[in-house]
Parts: structure tokens; C-alpha cells; sequence
């Protein structure tokens, strides 16, 4: 027996979401180790310009860091809402897959218990007609 064909395309879809799914995933994974370390040096960083008080603080390099802070913190929440997104779409399809798959199998239960209506009411009748057999 055949898969039908909208099922195929459903499964594809879905297939293509895991994938787009598991890549965002893992590139949001990296995104966030990098990030976290960039900050924790850049952190560092500015902590002991700011405690050396023997030195003047640089403000360009202070305000170099804090750009540098935000352009990793805007890429990790620009890659995290893509990441939601995805998730997003995976879910549904998932949703709509499995209503598809509760509809299918609601139809079948509902034609079998018309069917076995049907076959009730045809041995009743059965059951009532009167022998035709030869004494």
C-alpha cells in the first residue's frame, strides 16, 4: 500500500524543519559559548582598567569594549529569535501532522461503526424474514 501523497509532502516538510531545526540549534550553541566567553574577557578587561587607578581610563577602548559587548549580545538574541521561529514552525507542522493523523484515524473508527451499524440492522432483518426452507 502507498503513502499518500500529501502525507509524503508533510513528512518532507517536516523532514526539512528537523534539519533547519537542529542547525539553528547548534548555531545558536556555539553563538552562546562564544559570546558568553567574549564577555567574560571583555569584562575582565574593563574591570582592571577601571580598579588600576594609577592609570587614566582609555574611553575610546571603554567604548570600544562596550560595542564590541553588543555586537555579540545582538547576534546571540537576533540567532535566538530565529531559533524560536524555527521551533515555532516545527511544532505547528508537527500539530497539523498529528490532527491530520487523528482525523484519518477518527474517519476509520467512524466508517467501522457504520459499517458494523449497518451489519447489525442486516441480520436483524435476517433474523425476521421467515424460513424458506421445504418441510
Amino acid at each position: 500500500m502507498s503513502e499518500i501523497p500529501e502525507r509524503k509532502v508533510l513528512k518532507d516538510i517536516l523532514l526539512k524543519l528537523k534539519t533547519k531545526t537542529i542547525t539553528s540549534e547548534e548555531r545558536h550553541g556555539k553563538l552562546a559559548i562564544t559570546t558568553r566567553n567574549a564577555f567574560r574577557g571583555y569584562s575582565n578587561a574593563i574591570r582592571k582598567i577601571v580598579e588600576d587607578k594609577s592609570k587614566t581610563i582609555n574611553k575610546r577602548g571603554l567604548l570600544g569594549a562596550f560595542g564590541m559587548i553588543e555586537e555579540q549580545v545582538q547576534a546571540l538574541i537576533s540567532d535566538a529569535d530565529a531559533l524560536r521561529e524555527d521551533m515555532k514552525l516545527y511544532i505547528e507542522a508537527l500539530e497539523k501532522y498529528c490532527a491530520e493523523l487523528d482525523k484519518t484515524l477518527w474517519d476509520a473508527i467512524e466508517q467501522t461503526r457504520k459499517e458494523a451499524e449497518e451489519q447489525i440492522k442486516q441480520q436483524e432483518k435476517l433474523m425476521k424474514k421467515e424460513p424458506t426452507y421445504r418441510a
